[in-house]
């Protein structure tokens, strides 16, 4: 359709190559100001304008103007990129054929690189390269200063920013710079030894073999800036003080170097207050971005990307656009080296974070390019502004758990590399990974782990058992000798705090004090016995880790060395009650004489029942002695403890009287008081767990509302209700429990997720012992159940603790040593629902992203495995977990063959 004239503009006029070359030359002039001004906004609208007309005479009019006479419009584009339409506009100009001059051809090759560098965010540079180093430089004049230099040096960024420790981008300097025009060689030498300089501060593991240069050939502000980012990743904090204290007096406000100075201000984590405030800065800062120029243009920049990310969370990662998310990461790219120009320490770690956001949103949309996700993780931990805790950050981490060994090795080995103010990042990341690292890198991954624990600065971040993760990794080394000598220096120096002993709950101290050589492992106990410690709590830990040492070590010089002194420092009854398995090794836990521990547990519940006994409205909490469920179960109840029994259910009743932690308490030392009790327990308590399962106890104080809190408290007396109930449908074996079936069939579609766990194993007990329709309908209502755990809404796999817990509590009802085994149920219709729901639903989590949940499904097929009736079709699945990443999981499938 041809254009009525009439509503022609003045630049959609057909008119001849003289006429447009004036019109491009005016636009080009216009847009070079606003280059050197900085107006990033200004330059976009010009350029497209101009990129709109060249297309359109090439297109319509069949013009073809010379390259050099418009790559202007191109070249500056793409060095202020802001919306994936000018990326557009720029290829489509650059798609028609050019003249026939040679100058034109090689400007052409050179502006296809360029495209393709920018197009491609994680292609390699080599070809590039290669093709880039043999392009000539002919076309490059005086009257093409600005254009000209904006794009070799924009390109020699581009390739230096995938590749910074080869020496590809400083040969196309030297090269370049040696065939140019003097107006051009000044700012390509003058690039060379700056990208060096960044090379060292933002890719520590690019160490290309080049002398080390000194920052004397910056400007001094500069340098400056530059002596600052360095303390600023060192954790030098008192001297970024005084760098920042020496920049301020010398940087006025209309100053381009402005703005890094607030970035390094921002940066600095120093407790000590300057005299120039950073609220001051601050607020110049925000005037500063707002008053337009290159500041509002990356401002607006990474606006447009947020915008971006946000639009992409919001559909998800898996419906946005492939388009989107890549174009995310050029910007961020963009913003990377742009802040880099003018040695801005806080862009660079704005853009490096929105660079790892975009970089991990297209490792969910592409899950098998794992180099994404790689990236990603690299970055997010280089960048202080994102958040590693966040759910979606560790959904990312997750997908490293499938990538080949070689991608986690080269992730691995990046990270080691990190700098001090990343370290609590690394470990976090570490930690993690845990038994997924590579074997082969361990030793590594633990001298780093030594030098953490040796540092003393502030790691902006902290934990008392930085070394926890290790709990995880050294059961299944083939050497664990040699990882625990190398963890020595930094185990023996936790071992001196209390603290570290109550949170060693991965039993990090215990593996060490089991796989150690002798001598570590005795130093180390050494250390731990002779620190005198009054607190209660710290000293019960340390016995008990010490305790648990002993009996696992087969050497009797580390049982001869403590044995001893662990008999006379016992203080507890619970502890008391072991000490004949250390006189005696011959001696087994059911052979123990409980009667000391019995007594100090029968004194304990008293006294909890005397406080629930005697509270008023209006009494606070006061809480009784601490009687764990296993504790309870330790004891031989007998026959003259009926009444303690029905204190307990008289308390429950009275579920008004007490507080929802206590009722949760009470149902769970019922249900251990029945399970290992005389028949009569059963009998007793039979009648309360049937009248309670019809009306709950509302757990409610009378003197306090229901809030969300409480409610999750009801949450898990639910599941200890359901779980009371299992023990005893499991201890009265043959009776009819049809009342109990029909609350699960009721309550198992709406139960909350605390409670899903227990609910089905009260189910699986009563499908395996019901016969009929009533078996099969609560065995069904189990497999809603195990469906439901494994799609709870809201809940990221990665996190799903529920299906951990249900897969495990399976585990045990398929473990042929178990008494209660599933394989032994009377209803056999039930007992192969049991079995049909595992054969759908195990295959699916071989690539889950939870490994717990893995290794718990894996123990599932070893059980079963042991029965000798594990279908064919699951036989893949064991393989699966057999090579599976993560130790864990591998270990869980041992003796299944294979």
């Amino acid at each position: 359709m041809m254009m009525d004239p009439a509503n022609r503009g003045p630049l959609d006029n057909p008119i001849n190559e003289i006429q447009a070359s004036k019109i491009l030359g005016l636009l080009r002039d216009q847009t070079r100001r606003a280059h050197y001004i900085g107006d990033g906004f200004l330059v976009n609208h010009l350029c497209a304008l101009a990129l709109e007309r060249i297309i359109r005479l090439q297109q319509d009019e069949q013009l073809v103007l010379p390259l050099k006479e418009t790559f202007w419009a191109m070249s500056l584009a793409m060095y202020w990129l802001l919306d994936e339409d000018l990326l557009g506009k720029v290829r489509t100009a650059l798609e028609f054929p050019e003249s026939s001059e040679v100058d034109d051809q090689h400007l052409g090759a050179i502006l296809r690189q360029v495209l393709y560098l920018i197009q491609n965010p994680l292609a390699p540079a080599e070809d590039s390269y290669k093709k880039l180093i043999e392009s000539e430089l002919e076309w490059l004049s005086a009257e093409y200063l600005c254009e000209g230099l904006a794009l070799i040096s924009f390109c020699i960024e581009l390739v230096w920013q995938r590749d910074p420790g080869s020496h590809g981008w400083s040969k196309l300097i030297k090269q370049w710079s040696a065939v140019c025009l003097k107006e051009f060689r000044k700012p390509l030498e003058d690039l060379r030894p700056r990208l060096l300089l960044q090379t060292g501060l933002v890719f520590p593991e690019s160490t290309p073999n080049e002398p080390k240069l000194s920052d004397s050939f910056l400007k001094p502000i500069h340098a400056s800036l530059y002596k600052g980012w360095q303390q600023y990743l060192e954790c030098q904090w008192s001297e970024m003080d005084e760098t920042i204290s020496d920049i301020v007096p010398r940087i006025q406000y209309d100053s381009p170097d402005f703005l890094p100075l607030c970035g390094l201000q921002r940066l600095n984590y120093s407790s000590k207050v300057q005299e120039d405030p950073s609220s001051v800065i601050g607020t110049r800062w925000q005037l500063k971005v707002s008053s337009g120029g290159t500041s509002a243009f990356r401002e607006s920049r990474r606006t447009r990307f947020g915008q971006l990310l946000a639009r992409v969370w919001r559909k998800g990662p898996k419906e946005a656009r492939v388009s989107e998310l890549v174009h995310g990461f050029r910007l961020g790219i963009l913003d990377q080296i742009a802040s880099l120009r003018e040695w801005d320490a806080w862009a660079w770690n704005i853009a490096t974070g929105q660079l790892a956001e975009a970089s991990l949103a297209v490792a969910i949309k592409l899950p098998n390019q794992y180099l994404f996700a790689v990236n990603g993780l690299i970055l997010a931990m280089r960048s202080s502004t994102l958040n590693i805790y966040d759910p979606i950050f560790k959904s990312r981490l997750s997908i490293l758990d499938f990538a080949p060994v070689e991608e986690r090795t080269r992730f691995v080995e990046s990270v080691l590399q990190s700098r001090p103010v990343e370290s609590f990042k690394t470990l976090r990341l570490l930690s993690s990974l845990s038994d997924s690292i590579p074997e082969s890198l361990l030793p590594q991954v633990a001298n780093w782990c030594v030098d953490y624990v040796n540092y003393s600065g502030n790691r902006l971040g902290s934990t008392v058992h930085p070394l926890s993760f290790w709990a995880k990794i050294i059961p299944y080394v083939q050497n664990p000798h040699v990882i625990c000598r190398r963890l020595y220096p930094a185990v023996l120096k936790l071992a001196n705090y209390p603290a570290v002993w109550q949170t060693d709950d991965e039993g990090m101290l215990t593996e060490f004090l089991t796989s150690a050589p002798m001598d570590l492992a005795i130093e180390v106990g050494e250390k731990m016995m002779r620190l005198d410690e009054q607190d209660e709590r710290a000293s019960s830990a340390r016995w008990a880790l010490m305790f648990n040492a002993v009996m696992r070590r087969s050497e009797s010089t580390f049982t001869r060395e403590f044995k001893h002194r662990l008999i006379a420092t016992a203080r507890t009854e619970d502890e008391k009650f072991l000490l004949p398995l250390l006189e005696n090794p011959e001696l087994t836990p059911d052979e123990l004489d409980d009667s000391a521990l019995h007594q100090w547990c029968k004194e304990q519940v008293r006294r909890q029942l005397e406080i629930v006994r005697n509270r008023t409205t209006g009494d606070s909490v006061r809480h009784g002695g601490d009687v764990s469920e296993f504790t309870v179960t330790r004891v031989k109840w007998t026959r003259e403890d009926t009444q303690m029994l029905g204190q307990i259910i008289e308390a429950i009743d009275s579920a008004l009287q007490i507080q929802c932690f206590e009722l949760e308490r009470f149902l769970y030392y019922c249900a251990g008081m029945v399970s290992v009790g005389p028949r009569d327990f059963v009998d007793i308590a039979r009648p309360a767990i049937l009248r309670w399962i019809d009306t709950p106890p509302e757990c409610r104080d009378s003197f306090a509302p229901l809030n969300a809190k409480d409610r999750d408290a009801q949450d898990r007396v639910l599941s200890a209700l359901a779980y009371v109930a299992a023990e005893m449908v499991l201890q009265e074996n043959g009776k009819d429990h049809v009342d109990l079936a029909q609350w699960v069939i009721r309550n198992g579609f709406s139960c909350s997720p605390v409670a899903i766990a227990n609910m089905m194993f009260l189910g699986a007990v009563l499908g395996a012992r019901l016969t009929g329709i009533t078996g099969i309908s609560v065995m069904s209502t189990f497999q809603s159940l195990l469906v439901r755990a494994w799609q709870l809404p809201g809940v990221p796999a990665e996190e799903n603790k529920v299906l951990s817990q249900v897969i495990r509590q399976i585990a045990v009802m398929a473990d042929p040593k178990d008494p209660y085994n599933i394989y032994r149920a009377e209803n056999v219709e039930s007992s192969q629902l049991f079995f049909d729901s595992l054969s759908r639903i195990i295959p699916s989590f071989e690539k889950y992203p939870n490994p717990d949940v893995r290794a718990a499904a894996a123990q599932v097929l070893r059980c079963w495995k042991a029965q000798g009736s594990m279908p064919t079709e699951l036989e893949k699945t064991l393989f699966q977990f057999q090579q599976d990443p993560r130790a864990r999981v591998r270990f869980e499938t041992r003796n299944a063959g294979g």
